[in-house]
């Protein structure tokens, strides 16, 4: 099986629907038709032109970053406490973070393709069972106030975590900041809705995540624009 780029003009040989370089659609090559005796399994099945290429990155420094993270969050629970005595559940917020931060961090790295449908799957499910022990237990409103933005805030430290070590694609960098900017927002909607009893953990959240896409932008112009141009064909 092969195509054609309409847009760079390369023949592309595999299964490939999208062209591998610049991302327009392939049209089919028009090849003919071959002769029966020509039919072998080669032609049958064509190897794919680009193979997809093994994610790249140092395990150890992978390794060293989440374990500095997770006592970061750890060490930084005992002043938020301090400030805050009533604060309700404070262990199982602490780690309900450091879970969501490891989560993340190894589902992206070790897989591929669907990263980010994975990791919104990972963030619905923690949020959900946070919102499942609330109506158990009959207490305030612990997801949508520590628990929620907790783990949110926790999933946007872990994809910066990835997008610093992790040698992605540019197209990844797209993607991860769409994530970044979405569990950033969810905790400001508690906020405006008056569903949180204390605003202050939902707009660290929003802060954070602002703070990531600007240092991502900054530190990342030139993947992030060589993305831009591939989807945008500028």
């Amino acid at each position: 099986m092969s195509g054609h780029c309409p847009s760079c003009g390369a023949d592309v040989e595999g299964t490939w629907q999208a062209c591998p370089l610049c991302r327009v659609g392939l049209v089919a090559a028009s090849t003919g038709t071959p002769d029966a005796a020509e039919v072998t399994p080669a032609t049958q099945a064509a190897p794919e032109a680009f193979p997809a290429a093994p994610l790249r990155f140092h395990r150890r420094k992978l390794r060293r970053l989440l374990i500095v993270a997770s006592v970061a969050v750890v060490v930084a629970s005992f002043p938020v406490q301090l400030a805050l005595p009533d604060l309700v559940g404070p262990v199982r917020t602490v780690w309900l973070s450091v879970a969501t931060l490891w989560l993340v961090v190894l589902a992206t790295a070790t897989r591929r393709r669907n990263v980010g449908s994975l990791v919104v799957w990972l963030v619905v499910l923690l949020s959900l069972a946070a919102a499942a022990w609330d109506l158990v237990t009959g207490g305030p409103a612990w997801a949508t106030t520590w628990a929620i933005p907790a783990i949110c805030t926790s999933a946007n430290l872990a994809l910066g975590i990835v997008i610093w070590v992790v040698r992605l694609d540019p197209a990844e960098h797209l993607a991860k900041l769409a994530l970044v900017l979405l569990f950033g927002l969810v905790p400001g909607l508690f906020v405006i809705f008056g569903w949180v009893s204390v605003a202050l953990p939902s707009l660290v959240c929003v802060g954070f995540s602002l703070a990531l896409l600007a240092l991502t932008i900054v530190l990342r112009r030139r993947e992030l624009g060589q993305a831009l141009h591939r989807r945008l064909q500028v």
